[in-house]
């Protein structure tokens, strides 16, 4: 950056008595003791000079951005003094937000159902305002924390895990969330579904089974299947004994539960839909899989008949 040939040096004092000479001789010059125009008027140049005109058109878009790159550097981590709040309290159109312990008007209400479509259409097509941004990993090490604190108070965790149940017994919710929520957590075959998927389709030249279990058949907005034979509306269910009989007797604090029980209740949602239900078990599969194709090839006849 370039300076001016003169900074940094100062007139002599006999440079200075032959200007004021040449100024006391002049027309247009003023008395002893005049007081200047802008006496007081600190940064009233620039004020003129910006007067309904923002930075980019004073200065150009470059230096705009580094004069105020330097001014949020200069304000960054200082608190305002109170004098400062004050003054933004009486200029402000809201001063009323200004006192301390301010509440919101709109504290513990909640918008009608005509109050959220109205909203809902007018944000419609529009981008959401954090599109494309992301959290910084201050942010985000912050939203674990407060996350964590709440799972960890049983008052808090209750409430949320009251929230969510509310919700799922929402159709319209399961239909907007469910198959978004398959999409961001794949969910890929097993071992167990990866032989089990094989050994089907080798038992029934009609019958062909897809994996569904990453959500391409939701049944009744909330129920997935292991496989489904479209065509032919066979859905075969592959439970393993931890998550479909062990996890199951736990919860109910029934270990006299049996498979059939289970598969009396797992397969009524199905069966309304109008599909077919064929259940392998991962310890039949694994102990007698022979006995078990036998079983699956003599289903899948009995359907085909039908």
């Amino acid at each position: 950056m370039k300076h001016g040939h003169w900074k940094g040096k100062t007139l002599s004092e006999e440079h200075r008595k032959k200007i004021r000479e040449a100024i006391s001789k002049s027309p247009k010059s003023f008395k002893k003791g005049h007081i200047p125009w802008n006496q007081g008027r600190k940064g009233y140049m620039m004020k003129h000079h910006l007067k309904n005109k923002n930075y980019e058109e004073v200065y150009g878009e470059e230096r705009a951005k580094e004069i105020k790159a330097k001014m949020r550097l200069k304000k960054l981590g200082k608190k305002q003094s109170e004098g400062h709040i004050r003054q933004r309290a009486e200029s402000s159109k809201h001063p009323h937000k200004f006192k301390e312990n301010y509440v919101g008007s709109f504290k513990g209400k909640k918008h009608s159902e005509k109050s959220k479509k109205q909203i809902s259409l007018s944000l419609k097509g529009k981008p959401a305002w954090n599109k494309g941004k992301k959290y910084s990993e201050k942010t985000r090490v912050l939203i674990s924390q407060r996350v964590r604190e709440q799972w960890q108070n049983p008052e808090k965790r209750q409430k949320l895990v009251d929230t969510h149940k509310r919700l799922w017994n929402s159709s319209e919710y399961r239909k907007k969330v469910f198959p978004n929520l398959l999409q961001t957590r794949p969910h890929l075959p097993n071992k167990f579904e990866q032989e089990c998927g094989k050994m089907l389709n080798e038992l029934h030249p009609d019958f062909k089974f897809k994996y569904a279990g990453n959500g391409k058949l939701i049944v009744l907005d909330k129920y997935v299947p292991d496989f489904v034979d479209p065509k032919n509306k066979v859905i075969v269910l592959a439970n393993g004994l931890y998550w479909h009989l062990t996890r199951k007797q736990k919860q109910l604090n029934h270990s006299d539960l049996r498979k059939m029980e289970i598969e009396a209740v797992e397969k009524a949602p199905y069966e309304q839909a109008g599909y077919k239900v064929i259940f392998v078990w991962e310890d039949e599969f694994y102990d007698n899989p022979e006995q078990l194709s036998v079983d699956i090839r003599d289903t899948l006849t009995a359907f085909s008949r039908t």
